[in-house]
């Protein structure tokens, strides 16, 4: 659920969370 309000533009990580959504989002594989 926290990561559909991140995409509805509610919520946004930070710190380690938003690293690692940014390493994903780089890197869809790693999924």
């Amino acid at each position: 659920r926290t990561l559909q309000n991140w995409e509805q533009g509610r919520r946004y990580p930070t710190g380690p969370a938003a690293t690692l959504i940014r390493i994903l989002d780089a890197h869809p594989s790693l999924i």
